[in-house]
């Protein structure tokens, strides 16, 4: 979708007759697909049909960049293996996107979000300190690993143009639990440097204090006092000057050791506050802070409306919110102008631009 965004030609093959399975996943029905593909192309084409493989070879033969992310041998099985393309397009750039890689020892194992969490030790990191392990809220190993491969993409292409690499070939492995780990590299270096082993704090951190949610009269509001200056500040707007002299609370590291009674005398004040004075209040001295948002708060946001960052799409004679592509690609002469694609909404089209003709292209959607 990003490249899509950007003024890429995306066209999404799906198999008929239900197409992607996020069209209607439970509890979410329609919300992953519509979130995840304005912009595309829908092709409704079932690849185990001759006449399938025939319309992807031809696609294959026009296209710069192929993306899949079959179950392991699912793509090499059906003809659409990078060696396969490589023979049909030599300059063609193949993006794999997998759990593990290809060449992990794991790499026939299923994968979802958050066992790739799991593994690569995020969810270790995640959660109250006295609690389990806990899944991060959205799918940030999916959403992750489709960013490396649009960087990659992307870059390949760059240096196709700049005359760094001829226009030949090119596979990019992209793994889930690669691009996962990623997330875990300061942790790495703290482990390889001291021996420890990190802890999950919630929604504190262990190198400051105050710097966590804190509960208001109708919400939570994360503060973060993260220096002196802005220590002294937060005592100021709550009130409790006198902390300021507290022998347990003179330095910040004398706050860490002394964390939990620290925010339970805080919260005594916090908590007859709304979160709308508590931020008011505390952003007017620059303390650094923020409401806790929910959904709806989120995208009534006056600073995320302003960013243009909340689109409004019409489908199936209603509409839907949704979140914009941050690189604004508006300022770069392109619109975001399309809604998500029906399921083989461009069927007809895409096979007639890759010359078949109107009774060909009529034959081959009566099979699909």
């Amino acid at each position: 979708m990003l490249l899509a965004d950007l003024g890429a030609e995306v066209i999404k093959i799906e198999r008929p007759p239900k197409g992607d399975t996020a069209r209607d996943w439970p509890y979410f029905g329609p919300s992953v697909f519509l979130a995840l593909n304005r912009n595309k192309k829908s092709l409704a084409l079932d690849l185990t049909t001759e006449s399938g493989r025939d319309v992807l070879e031809r696609l294959v033969r026009k296209a710069d960049i192929i993306v899949e992310n079959f179950a392991p041998g699912v793509a090499e099985k059906l003809g659409v293996g990078y060696k396969d393309v490589r023979h049909l397009n030599s300059g063609i750039i193949y993006c794999s996107i997998s759990g593990y890689g290809k060449s992990n020892p794991y790499s026939e194992l299923p994968a979802w979000d958050p066992v790739i969490q799991a593994l690569s030790g995020l969810m270790s990191v995640t959660g109250e300190k006295s609690g389990r392990p806990v899944r991060i809220g959205v799918s940030v190993v999916d959403m992750g690993a489709g960013l490396f491969g649009a960087l990659g993409i992307l870059s390949t292409l760059l240096a196709q143009r700049n005359g760094r690499r001829k226009r030949r070939g090119t596979f990019l492995d992209i793994s889930l639990f690669d691009s996962a780990t990623v997330w875990m590299a300061f942790w790495t270096v703290y482990y390889s440097l001291f021996q420890k082993l990190p802890e999950r704090s919630g929604s504190a951190w262990p190198a400051f204090c105050p710097y966590q949610a804190f509960k208001a009269r109708d919400g939570f509001v994360f503060i973060g006092a993260s220096n002196e200056e802005y220590w002294q500040k937060l005592c100021r707007v709550l009130g409790v000057e006198h902390l300021l002299r507290d022998d347990r609370f003179l330095t910040n590291q004398l706050r860490l050791a002394h964390s939990e009674e620290l925010v339970s005398i805080l919260e005594k004040t916090t908590t007859r506050l709304s979160s709308k004075n508590l931020v008011s209040s505390l952003r007017a001295e620059r303390v650094p802070c923020s409401p806790v948002n929910d959904i709806s708060s989120l995208i009534n946001d006056e600073g995320l409306r302003s960013r243009q960052m909340i689109e409004k799409t019409a489908w199936n004679m209603s509409n839907f919110l949704s979140i914009a592509n941050p690189l604004k690609p508006s300022k770069l002469g392109i619109a975001t102008t399309r809604a998500p694609p029906r399921l083989g909404q461009d069927s007809f089209r895409v096979l007639r631009w890759l010359g078949y003709t109107k009774p060909e292209s009529e034959k081959i959607l009566s099979r699909n």
